[in-house]
């Protein structure tokens, strides 16, 4: 998340310490945690109980599907002009 939010400047220190604020810790970080837990942990879990040929095409539906979650949590917000 931190290397994400400073991608497109050149990486400074002072930058990296704005963005490393209470925030970060204590609503972002845990964000991406827990629906790191839930959609990812529980459906994995269960792809286990299924039979092997399903599993492979199911698998990557559910990594489909985490990814843009991920992405949709982590996108930048741009300040209209």
């Amino acid at each position: 998340m931190v290397s994400g939010k400073t991608q497109y400047q050149q990486f400074c220190w002072q930058e990296f310490r704005r963005v490393c604020n209470h925030q970060l810790f204590t609503r972002e970080i845990p964000v991406v945690v827990i629906s790191n837990w839930f959609i990812w942990f529980t459906s994995v879990s269960l792809l286990y109980f299924i039979p092997p040929a399903l599993q492979l095409p199911l698998f990557n539906l559910v990594l489909c599907f985490f990814v843009l979650g991920g992405t949709t949590l982590n996108e930048r917000k741009v300040k209209p002009m």
